[in-house]
């Protein structure tokens, strides 16, 4: 069972670098790093352990992660450190707050495994083809002030006029 008493101890806390550094200090690695990552998927630091008596019951509290954890962790990797992808994970939602304590309402964008919202205006720059063949995944949208294209097949793409109304 996971520990429920004496959680107010204390946090683990690590300065990075003088408030009144001046600007001299900049660029520099943080405090905590992993020299390596191996390949990937898996979890760097587990958020919300969801299965924490797998954990205790298995050799060096290194068991394997479960769907419902928490987690920062990488999703690609072959072990060399330039070819690592970060990834978030949560049961629930990722949510994004900027100039908010995260209280669960004021978020800016969130994601849930059906959804992606915004509360915020999103840009999306615009490249339309400049050929109907040009290269293109079907789906894809792009749109220039006289039309909306849409590729509609693999390096197929279809225009529509805007027009005033």
């Amino acid at each position: 069972m996971a520990p429920t008493s004496f959680f107010q101890q204390g946090a683990f806390l690590l300065a990075v670098k003088p408030n009144s550094d001046a600007g001299q200090w900049t660029n520099l690695k943080g405090r905590m790093n992993f020299s390596t990552l191996g390949t990937g998927p898996g979890h760097i630091i587990t958020l919300s352990d969801s299965n924490f008596q797998k954990r205790i019951a298995t050799a060096n509290s290194r068991p394997t992660n479960d769907a419902n954890d928490a987690f920062i962790g990488y999703d690609q990797g072959d072990g060399n450190a330039a070819h690592i992808g970060i990834s978030f994970g949560a049961p629930q939602s990722i949510s994004n707050y900027i100039g908010n304590v995260g209280d669960g309402k004021k978020w800016l964008e969130r994601l849930t495994s059906t959804l992606k919202m915004f509360t915020v205006p999103v840009s999306i720059p615009s490249v339309p083809p400049a050929h109907a063949t040009d290269p293109c995944i079907a789906g894809t949208e792009t749109w220039d002030a006289n039309f909306v294209y849409v590729c509609v097949a693999r390096n197929t793409w279809k225009r529509a006029p805007l027009t005033s109304w």
